[in-house]
This record gives C-alpha cells, sequence and structure tokens, in this order.
C-alpha cells in the first residue's frame, strides 16, 4: 500500500473520530451499502464513472448529516472515498467476479436449500 494512501487513511480518520467515533464506524458501512447499491442500479457493465459517483454521492450525504467538514477535509474525505472505493471494487471483482448479482443470487439459493428457514 502506498505511503500516501495510508497518509490520507489516517487523517481522515482523525478527522472523524475527532467528530464522532460513530461516524468513522458509520463511514466504513455507508461505504460498503453505497457500493453494493451502485452495483444493483446499474446491472450491465460499462457504468463504473457512474457508480463510483453516485457511490459518492451517497456517503457525503451520510458524512453531511452528520458532521460539517471545512472544504479541505471534504476534499481529504473525497481522496480516500477514491481509493477506498477502487480497492473495495477491485477486490469483490477478485472474489465474485463481475457480476455481483448473480454470485449473490447463488449463495441466497445455496443458503436457502441448506437452510430453509432463511427466507
Amino acid at each position: 500500500m502506498n505511503i500516501a494512501f495510508l497518509l490520507l487513511v489516517g487523517v481522515v480518520q482523525k478527522i472523524l473520530q475527532s467528530i464522532a467515533q460513530g461516524l468513522w464506524d458509520g463511514l466504513w458501512a455507508t461505504i460498503f451499502q453505497a457500493v453494493a447499491y451502485a452495483e444493483q442500479k446499474w446491472a450491465e457493465s460499462g457504468h463504473g464513472a457512474e457508480k463510483k459517483q453516485w457511490a459518492k454521492e451517497q456517503i457525503m450525504a451520510f458524512v453531511n448529516e452528520k458532521a460539517q467538514l471545512s472544504w479541505i477535509q471534504r476534499m481529504l474525505l473525497n481522496m480516500f472515498l477514491d481509493n477506498v472505493i477502487d480497492a473495495l471494487v477491485k477486490e469483490i471483482n477478485d472474489a465474485l467476479g463481475h457480476d455481483w448479482t448473480e454470485a449473490v443470487k447463488g449463495v441466497e439459493k445455496y443458503l436457502n436449500e441448506k437452510i430453509p428457514f432463511i427466507k
């Protein structure tokens, strides 16, 4: 991992933790949720930039509800989100392939067959 990104993570973490620990924790949940929803929203490939921008807008809306960031803090958060979203998407693509929704449906079907009371 490059040193600039690690520094960025540290700065963003300190900014959000100084506002509230819940904001830092909630940020991660919101990142995962926004990336997953973006994938569902644009099921067809070729919309990576749109998905990423939409996810960032959702995440920034969450942060803006919780805290008032300065322009420099917003810029740092934006750079952080660019890196995190790209890394998350790469990890998921490597693990599940490029069609996440189909992979999730396969897992859901498997669980339904193995554990019938989960619906």
